[in-house]
């Protein structure tokens, strides 16, 4: 047995754990595009590895001249929260952004970017009461995901081995999940048969970052931001065995932190070795979602 209020609260909680990934997913594509490094500074190639969310990919930076630098990366990972589990997802991300160099030390800069996750593997749980406890639907499905974006900002360069940077981004985020049918089981009495449907989010971001040289092999970065969701509209439409075809309540708009940090040590004149945590933090249901990982940099 179960209630239509039971069966109503989890597709509410589906469509949360939807939009939970697509601020996994946009949190991605801002490490791929170097949210752990400073503004200016030199060309360069770094692979990595992640827990938290597992990951390994490589993403670098090459200037195009002396004010337009091109960023991109790709990674492949996979993670377990919030009701949903990304089995596989390669991410590609790339980015312009220009720096007017010769204004001076202060000076304003803009990127333009974005990333794309064009196949992910994805398997949905929805928990609801079945009269002898929480009974789970689980299915397994794909979807892709893309986000774009604008930064505008203003960059202080305090001293050659101080860089100081504030900036507002704003950015729009659509995730596109196939249909699926969860499986009958005895765990799973009321199984759903869910629609093919498209998620969407935009978001402001303000941000600020600080980077800092110490001696000539140490160099720390810290970064902090908030964000806002704005216009969330969620495309789930599913289908529950006697109970016909539901739509969950609205989505509501979150805010969250976004923060982290990065430590390089430079072992040659080109190499460095880096170690970074960072992490989002925000209003149900969200949660915390942290990542950690070390990268090996390669600067020309």
């Amino acid at each position: 047995m179960t209630t239509l209020g039971s069966v109503l609260q989890s597709a509410e909680g589906l469509a949360e754990a939807r939009q939970v990934q697509m601020v996994a997913a946009r949190f991605s594509g801002g490490l791929l595009l170097g949210m752990n490094e400073q503004i200016n500074c030199t060309a360069c190639v770094s692979g990595f590895g992640s827990v938290g969310s597992m990951a390994a990919g490589a993403h670098g930076r090459y200037p195009l001249s002396e004010r337009l630098t091109v960023l991109g990366g790709f990674s492949v990972g996979q993670s377990a929260e919030h009701g949903v589990v990304v089995k596989s997802s390669p991410v590609f991300a790339l980015a312009l952004r220009y720096d007017f160099v010769d204004w001076g030390p202060s000076r304003p800069f803009g990127e333009i970017g974005g990333y794309v996750a064009p196949l992910d593997q994805l398997r949905f749980t929805r928990v609801y009461a079945n009269g002898a406890g929480l009974a789970r639907g689980i299915g397994d499905t794909s979807g892709q995901s893309a986000a774009a974006f604008v930064r505008f900002g203003w960059l202080f360069r305090v001293s050659p081995i101080n860089e100081f940077a504030v900036s507002g981004e704003v950015g729009r985020a659509a995730q596109r999940v196939r249909g699926y049918s969860e499986p009958l089981t005895q765990t799973n009495p009321f199984e759903a048969t869910v629609r093919t449907g498209t998620d969407l989010m935009n978001y402001v971001k303000i941000g600020a970052q600080f980077t800092h040289l110490f001696g000539e092999r140490i160099e720390v970065n810290v970064n902090g931001g908030v964000v806002r969701s704005f216009g969330t509209k969620d495309g789930l439409k599913l289908s529950v065995d006697g109970f016909g075809v539901l739509a969950p309540p609205p989505l509501k708009d979150l805010t969250w932190l976004e923060y982290g940090g990065r430590i390089g040590v430079r072992f040659s004149p080109h190499s460095i070795l880096d170690v970074f945590l960072d992490a989002t933090t925000g209003q149900k249901p969200l949660g915390s979602l942290i990542h950690g990982g070390v990268g090996l940099r390669y600067a020309f």
